[in-house]
């Protein structure tokens, strides 16, 4: 073990000097086959554990299933997978009961009956359905690289802005760029308005995921500290009707934050939908400015998409054009090439980050 773990460190040193990613490494996936029996090599989204990759994919909704935790074992029918862990809903004598195994507990997953037993869902079958497909298209999503593509001309681009002088200068530059990545996403998906949510009142990627989209909250931030009187049910957002890219990227418009960045997860959707014109139309959405929108309760608790979990859902995943976007993090560590990332010059990696991923062939949705 100890020869082992010694390997182990110098090829991580070797990967930190070569720059090569940790997911992408040969002998990183070889070292996953010896320690688990398999080759999975590729990350999990943090706070989980490296049990939810096969479980996830081995997992089909309503089917049933054995679930081996240590010496035990558990026999029921699936009834959803989430990155918690997997739901069983087992028949005690005359009792249902459903219970949430963590990943952490459970050392496989067997099939044991693939027919699908869509009774007992009604007409939430589909909804869970998606929802595991959307977290599965997350995991492929988190293991893409987006950054060695653009890397080079990224760098290039870095060092052109650097040689613009004077702040005003580099903006209108910035902006400029952010508006065309803004036309060119409008026109891939044919819409008009484009809408974006950060994490700043808390939240990660995997949550946004795997309750199915937005969730309303009442008032803001400022309400938990007794510094606003808007108690409305809302989300906050951007609109590409009233904001920028670059507004929503900046971290140096007083406008919009109290200065820094807004968040690390940028959630990026269309609000040129059917969705959001019904909610319109029928008071769903009572009230909007610009930087939030306003939700009736009772009308969205009608919506399909809150007859699942806990509800709540304003704006569901099935409206987002990519999976929710870590963004502002480890980029120095990416762009090593770089030293001392500017303000600038994030904002700049960030907005190719974004295009790159909004632009991408491949559909991480499901």
């Amino acid at each position: 073990m100890r020869v082992l773990l010694s390997i182990l460190n110098f090829c991580i040193f070797f990967s930190f000097l070569t720059n090569e990613s940790l997911a992408n490494a040969t002998w990183w996936k070889c070292f996953c086959f010896l320690q688990k029996g398999d080759c999975i090599g590729r990350i999990t989204p943090p706070g989980t554990h490296p049990r939810v990759m096969p479980n996830l994919e081995i997992a089909e909704i309503g089917v049933k299933a054995e679930v081996q935790i240590g010496k035990m074992n558990a026999i029921g029918i699936i009834t959803d997978a989430t990155f918690e862990g997997i739901v069983l809903k087992q028949f005690l004598g005359e009792k249902e009961v459903e219970t949430l195994i963590p990943h952490k507990k459970i050392d496989s997953i067997k099939i044991l009956d693939s027919d699908v037993s869509t009774n007992t869902f009604g007409d939430t079958f589909e909804i869970l359905k998606t929802r595991l497909q959307a977290r599965r298209k997350y995991l492929d999503f988190i293991n893409t690289d987006f950054f060695s593509p653009i890397k080079n001309n990224v760098i290039k681009e870095v060092l052109k802005l650097r040689t613009i002088k004077g702040s005003d200068a580099r903006e209108e530059y910035l902006r400029l760029e952010a508006n065309k990545i803004t036309s060119r996403v409008k026109e891939k998906f044919g819409i008009d308005n484009i809408g974006f949510h950060y994490n700043l009142n808390g939240g990660t990627a995997i949550n946004y995921v795997d309750s199915g989209g937005l969730r309303v909250s009442r008032g803001d931030v400022g309400v938990q500290y007794g510094a606003s009187t808007d108690y409305e049910q809302k989300i906050y957002m951007f609109q590409t009707k009233f904001h920028g890219l670059y507004d929503v990227v900046s971290a140096t418009n007083p406008k919009i934050v109290f200065g820094g960045r807004m968040g690390s997860v940028l959630n990026i959707f269309s609000l040129d939908n059917n969705y959001i014109r019904k909610a319109n139309d029928e008071g769903g959405i009572p009230k909007s400015t610009n930087i939030s929108s306003d939700f009736n309760m009772s009308w969205l608790k009608k919506q399909d998409f809150n007859r699942v979990g806990n509800g709540g859902i304003g704006i569901p995943y099935s409206i987002y054009l990519a999976p929710p976007i870590s963004v502002f993090t480890d980029l120095s560590k990416n762009f090593r090439e770089l030293k001392r990332l500017s303000r600038d010059d994030e904002t700049l990696i960030t907005l190719r980050q974004i295009e790159s991923i909004l632009l991408s062939e491949k559909s991480y949705l499901p």
